[in-house]
């Protein structure tokens, strides 16, 4: 029986223009010299938010915003089990100060594992790596959001909605899914079906909002976590940012959201692969059959169709990747 004390820690991963703060620790700690992300133990009656604010005050006389959970790691020590809830946090008011450790340093992603890490942050470093290109796709959509929307509204869906909508009922509960600039969730309330609307990027939900008069909110793909909700979950070009390890979950998670016999929309750009375009936003590009594959993988989801279609986007063809799929009954 491991009898090992338990100790919840929280860890911050201090976003500023593309980079990341690490904080050494100092002589005479059991882990000197090595690299962590500042944080601490929560104390009784904190939440794990609360504890990190507090403790960001503490070490680096900082205030931060505590923005998404990243992930919780655990770590077995000789004596004890430390499980590290790491989130991402922005700094609102003050510069970070040497209190607690001996350096600071801003680290691009990409370069965080050239630090000698604490072995229980080793796990978070690879996690957050893995997710960064998505979250600077997000930062880009954050910065850019008036004129994404305002290209993104021209663009003609109609051969699209209808095959959608073909199979759905008259008062149909849609779910648009990484709405964007709102263009679709106005198309389907106007056409008297019950939508709801959210996308990761605050920015864009404001501009969704702004168009269609609908309440929507800030909601990232990986959040979902509804159950038989909906007759339709629309993904126009939203789940493109994901990397393909996560696609899987995201289509069992959006077949938990259909009711039986519900139907889901994706397109994605077509290709093979991932990649990081020219204004540095991550995509993971599909085929009909790539797609085939991972509907394969999905027993609660049955593709219907799977097709690549054209358009022309910035005065350029681009070509689609296109499925249609239905929950089993």
């Amino acid at each position: 029986m491991n009898t090992a004390m338990v100790i919840e820690v929280t860890a911050a991963i201090i976003e500023r223009d593309g980079k990341v703060l690490a904080a050494r620790r100092t002589p005479g700690d059991p882990l000197a010299g090595l690299w962590e992300f500042p944080g601490g133990k929560l104390e009784p009656g904190e939440s794990q938010r609360e504890c990190l604010r507090r403790e960001l005050r503490e070490e680096l006389a900082i205030e931060c915003e505590i923005g998404d959970h990243i992930v919780s790691s655990p770590y077995d020590y000789r004596d004890k089990r430390i499980i590290l809830h790491a989130y991402a946090a922005r700094i609102v008011r003050g510069e970070p100060q040497r209190i607690d450790h001996d350096r600071l340093c801003w680290q691009v992603p990409e370069a965080l594992m050239s630090l000698d890490w604490a072995p229980a942050d080793i796990a978070i470093v690879k996690r957050y790596q893995s997710l960064w290109p998505q979250r600077r796709s997000l930062q880009y959509y954050d910065v850019n959001a008036a004129a994404y929307a305002q290209e993104t509204r021209q663009f003609s869906m109609g051969p699209h909605y209808q095959r959608f909508l073909s199979y759905l009922p008259a008062d149909a509960r849609i779910l648009d899914l990484g709405c964007g600039s709102g263009r679709d969730s106005l198309y389907f309330s106007s056409c008297g079906y019950r939508v709801t609307a959210v996308d990761a990027s605050a920015a864009m939900v404001a501009e969704a909002a702004r168009l269609t008069g609908l309440p929507v909110s800030v909601m990232k793909a990986q959040q979902l976590c509804s159950q038989q909700a909906y007759e339709g979950v629309w993904c126009s070009a939203s789940l493109l940012h994901c990397p393909q390890a996560d696609l899987a979950e995201l289509f069992h998670r959006i077949a938990e959201a259909l009711v039986p016999g519900g139907i889901c929309f994706a397109s994605f750009k077509s290709g093979q692969g991932e990649r990081i375009d020219s204004k540095g936003r991550f995509f993971c590009d599909q085929t009909p059959h790539s797609l085939g594959l991972l509907l394969q993988g999905e027993g609660l989801l049955q593709s219907i169709d799977l097709w690549e279609g054209e358009s022309l986007l910035r005065g350029q063809s681009q070509r689609w990747s296109c499925m249609l799929a239905r929950r089993r009954q």
